[in-house]
């Protein structure tokens, strides 16, 4: 017998072997209710003798099987598991028990072995902590009882995960009270968006909590664009709530999450079981339509109407969704992530990625963690950044889905866990193609327009965007979260027509698929506006390539400046690529220095003055993100918002401070804006470099200004404005009157528009543009000199010297 059921009763019993039956015993007859005459019996006890004891058991039933209360019953060993009555885990430490007092706990598989007392209607109790006892009647036997279950439910139960329930979506968890009637409940919510009073309330006195997700763009920033919505942690919308019942003196607790949607890069390569939001654009008008799917599919398309209607692909192939109003027709590939041929570097399509890709931390630390080289931390909440496709909670074909269908669990970590793990658990231990490209196929080229979604920061922010405290991981990654607070974030001018991202002599740096454009093949391919990323993940960092600290595009050695690159700038090298001053447009008289910042860091660019080799910030270490990206303390006001992904040395949320961790581990413990104090303008008296630049440089525009004026350029419109000063417009030194309306600009809106011409720096005398340039380039820099004192004020010098 292996199991007994709820309540049942177990009887085994084994009869005594005698040479003569006793109902068949001669000389002797029943009495008419067919019981034996005593007399009767103990004629036949008499008659039999020896031969009926010999015959008995090698241990005696005795009197209590024969005759019932002639003497004392035998004790026998029972055997039995008890296991969890909803999930049928086995319980260890269960205490179980019999009518005689004999007990005993359960080991760690959950079995017992107890003496009881022979005979039938013998009761066994088992009872643990936070569950409902329970008692079985058994019938007891010499030969004992095997295989006996004892089931406990536990006397607080609730649903511990509720999984893709939709944004906007009224969710009701209830409480279920095995054994007591009464039990005090209350609930906290411990993580995710916060509740309002109305989206968070309880009834029938805590037994049911009533939950309203948030609407998904109180949590998203959607684009103007259409496509596919990327997810990442936070904004899924994943909920957690702490519920604490009190059972007379002890409380239990249970931990209870709920998920609005999965996480979603934002690829056209999508997860089956996963739902995929969509996005219709800013327009007034919104109608999908689920246009194809794959044979035997069932999915429909939730919410057609809406801008943001969703579907939950459910067969491996193609899902053709079509907007209406912009005649958009999207492609979505679909499958589990189990079913994806691992042929990405087969010969011939991308062998040197797949190489290049095996070197790098994504493709080793799910092993190295195995191995125990990562340490004795390294446990399941790993997987959801260190493995493929892992979204606890949802059949994906991940690997937490495949553990499971294979009863695989993860093992301590040890030197040979990897190689003793399946073969199908192991595919998924790492971070490979299909993590970051999607378990679909690939999209044929007539859809390659969507092959740009794979700069989109959400391939990335799955994984590096983990809050602390996040319950499927055990560490936490802000870049993501940094990032957003940065410029590189943005576009220039929202993606309308003009912006830089989607101009040739601009994309270079301005946009992702850009600058990935001309670093791999020298030239920029304009990027299709449905798809185009800012300055992504992707733009700086190949997950493909291992030569570089980090996988960074660029290392050591920057693209020209002032016409030859610079060495030794470490990661400071890919900055610089961008930020040096005239990239755009340097055949062109009127062109303006732009990002100038890396020529002022190694003291070249300037019209005035001639290049140098010194300054103080030139040859520290990784130049540029030594001080950019230091991440300030945890403890500090400015962590998350100064450093790391911002870029920034100064906190970009609250007061705008100087972040101590840029400087520190150079200049020690003082106040960053009081470092470099001197007299660096000359004009008597000390000062910060900040202060000191500031001064010398309104002294120096108040000069060009005035040289300006002289020269009297007024542009054509019908009330002309005369020039008094320029700035950089576009990559272009712009003249602007005192009003600072920029010159052509006739109705003064800041934009061309037809039939208006803007008036440059062209129409200045030679010496005077190129004292214009290094004004705006000092201007430009943002650093108040800072990046380097010495060659800043060396440009003052000139330039006063010039314009006076």
């Amino acid at each position: 017998m292996d199991e007994t059921p709820k309540g049942g009763t177990v009887a085994v019993m084994v009869r005594p072997r005698l040479g003569l039956p006793l109902e068949s015993t001669a000389g002797t007859t029943p009495e008419s209710d067919g019981r034996w005459p005593f007399g009767a019996w103990l004629d036949t006890l008499a008659r039999i003798g020896g031969d009926f004891l010999h015959q008995l058991e090698p241990v005696a039933l005795g009197c209590a099987v024969l005759l019932a209360g002639c003497g004392t019953a035998q004790s026998v060993e029972v055997e039995g598991v008890v296991r969890d009555g909803r999930t049928g885990a086995p319980i260890s430490g269960a205490v179980v028990s019999a009518e005689n007092g004999t007990s005993t706990e359960t080991d760690e598989d959950g079995r017992f072995t107890l003496s009881v007392e022979e005979g039938s209607g013998r009761q066994l109790t088992a009872e643990a902590e936070g569950r409902c006892p329970v008692t079985e009647t058994l019938d007891v036997t010499r030969a004992g009882v095997d295989g006996v279950t004892l089931h406990l439910f536990g006397r607080l139960e609730v649903p511990q995960d509720h999984v893709q329930v939709g944004f906007g979506a009224t969710v009701r968890v209830e409480v279920r009270l095995r054994c007591e009637t009464d039990a005090p409940i209350e609930w906290a919510q411990t993580g995710g968006p916060e509740l309002s009073a109305e989206h968070f309330e309880t009834e029938d006195r805590g037994r049911t909590l009533v939950v309203r997700t948030h609407a998904l763009e109180d949590l998203v920033s959607l684009e103007d664009r259409v496509g596919v919505i990327a997810l990442d942690r936070r904004q899924r919308g994943e909920y957690r709530f702490r519920l604490s019942a009190t059972f007379g003196e002890a409380i239990e607790e249970r931990e209870v999450r709920i998920v609005s949607a999965p996480i979603a890069s934002g690829l056209f390569q999508v997860a089956t079981g996963a739902d995929v939001y969509l996005n219709g654009g800013s327009g007034d008008s919104q109608l999908w339509n689920l246009a194809n799917r794959p044979e035997n599919s069932e999915a429909e398309l939730s919410d057609s109407t809406a801008r943001t209607p969703f579907f939950r692909p459910d067969e491996f192939g193609t899902y053709v969704v079509e907007h209406t109003p912009t005649h958009t027709q999207m492609l979505l590939q679909a499958g589990p992530y189990e079913n994806v041929p691992r042929d990405c570097g087969r010969e011939g399509c991308h062998g040197e990625e797949a190489r290049g890709w095996e070197t790098t931390a994504h493709a080793q630390t799910f092993r190295r963690g195995m191995d125990g080289e990562l340490g004795a931390d390294f446990e399941e909440r790993c997987w959801s950044c260190h493995a493929t496709g892992v979204d606890f909670g949802i059949d994906n074909g991940g690997m937490h889905h495949t553990a499971a269908s294979m009863g695989w669990t993860q093992p301590a970590p040890d030197s040979a866990a990897w190689d003793e793990m399946p073969r199908r658990v192991r595919r998924h231990g790492s971070v490979w193609c299909s993590a970051c490209h999607g378990p679909g196929r690939i999209i044929p080229p007539q859809f390659r327009w969507q092959y740009g979604s794979k700069f989109q920061v959400g391939v990335c922010a799955r994984c590096h965007d983990v809050d602390e405290g996040d319950a499927d991981a055990n560490h936490r990654s802000p870049h993501v979260d940094e990032w957003r607070r940065s410029p590189m974030s943005r576009f220039s001018r929202a993606l309308a027509p003009n912006d830089p991202a989607l101009r040739q002599e601009c994309a270079q740096c301005h946009s992702a698929q850009g600058f990935v454009s001309h670093q791999r093949v020298g030239e920029v391919a304009v990027p299709d506006a449905n798809t185009v990323a800012a300055i992504t993940c992707a733009a700086c960092h190949d997950s493909h390539e291992p030569s570089a600290p980090r996988g960074l595009r660029i290392y050591d050695t920057s693209e020209p400046i002032a016409g030859s690159p610079v060495e030794d700038l470490g990661a400071g090298a890919l900055c610089a690529s961008c930020h040096r001053p005239g990239v755009a447009r340097s055949e062109a008289l009127d062109h303006a220095p732009h990002t100038v910042q890396g020529g002022l860091l190694v003291g070249r660019g300037a019209r005035t003055t001639d290049a140098t080799d010194t300054g103080p910030h030139r040859h520290i270490a990784d130049s540029c993100v030594r001080c950019h990206m230091t991440r300030p303390d945890p403890s500090d006001p400015s962590y998350l918002s100064a450093g790391g992904h911002t870029f920034s040395v100064r906190a970009r949320t609250g007061e705008p401070r100087l972040s101590p961790a840029a400087c520190s581990p150079c200049h020690g413990e003082m106040e960053p804006a009081t470092i470099g104090t001197r007299d660096w303008n000359r004009d008597g008296s000390d000062g910060p470099i900040a202060r000191e630049h500031d001064d010398a440089l309104t002294i120096i525009t108040e000069l060009l200004r005035a040289r300006i004026g002289a020269v009297s350029v007024s542009d054509p419109c019908a009330s002309p404005h005369v020039a008094v000063d320029v700035i950089d417009h576009d990559a272009i030194l712009q003249l602007v009157d005192a009003e600072g309306v920029m010159l052509g600009d006739c109705n003064a809106n800041a934009v061309f528009d037809d039939g208006e011409t803007r008036m440059t720096a062209s129409a200045l005398p030679a010496d005077l543009r190129e004292s214009a340039y290094d004004v705006v380039m000092l201007r430009s820099d943002g650093s108040h000199g800072v990046h380097n004192p010495d060659y800043a004020f060396s440009i003052l010098g000139a330039l006063n010297a010039r314009l006076e």
